[in-house]
């Protein structure tokens, strides 16, 4: 029995770091599979998970959101590509997709916002999410940022495109966001 369980853990652990491939259909829709198909492109997923915390100071009535994402790097090797202004193409795009403006957000902890970049995000520049002209943890590379534990009120949320000398490359449309919250103090 002993023998059964320890091939069922091996499998399970040669499963786990499967290669992730991503496929795009002839209308632009993008489908990501553990098995390649004719026009799959595999995909890095970097080790280790990310994820969000809180931490909130005593008096103090905001949480604020930390990314315990790896630091982004910069290119360590004299071969990589450079990153002069000379090199790079400008953002023509960079809004905030969702949540839409004027939302109203009921008792959800953790509000995914998405932004629309283009072109892509170029190596060593980042995003900064800003609520209430805060900065909400660190800047991230990741297009699909998250808030967690945003206070009940109302938050404008402006997303910001830095580069790596933290210099503002383009700064996202404002939006405005109602959180709600369900009250366990209720009182007669």
């Amino acid at each position: 029995m002993k023998y059964i369980a320890g091939f069922f853990f091996l499998l399970v652990a040669l499963t786990s770091h499967a290669a992730i491939y991503m496929q795009k259909d002839a209308n632009g829709n993008i489908t990501y599979s553990d098995s390649p198909l004719s026009n799959a492109k595999k995909i890095d997923v970097p080790d280790g998970n990310s994820t969000l915390s809180t931490t909130k100071n005593a008096g103090d009535e905001t949480a604020q959101a930390v990314d315990m994402q790896p630091p982004l790097t910069k290119p360590s090797d004299s071969n990589a590509a450079p990153t002069a202004s000379t090199d790079r193409k400008p953002y023509k795009t960079f809004v905030i997709l969702s949540p839409e403006d004027q939302a109203s957000i009921q008792n959800q902890v953790v509000i995914p916002v998405s932004l629309k970049i283009d072109p892509a995000l170029q190596p060593g520049d980042a995003i900064q999410l800003y609520v209430d002209n805060q900065p909400m943890g660190r800047a991230t590379n990741n297009s699909h940022p998250q808030l967690s534990n945003l206070e009940r009120g109302t938050h404008q949320i402006v997303a910001k495109l830095i580069d790596s000398n933290k210099r503002v490359l383009r700064e996202s449309n404002s939006i405005t966001i109602y959180v709600h919250r369900a009250s366990l103090n209720n009182r007669p």
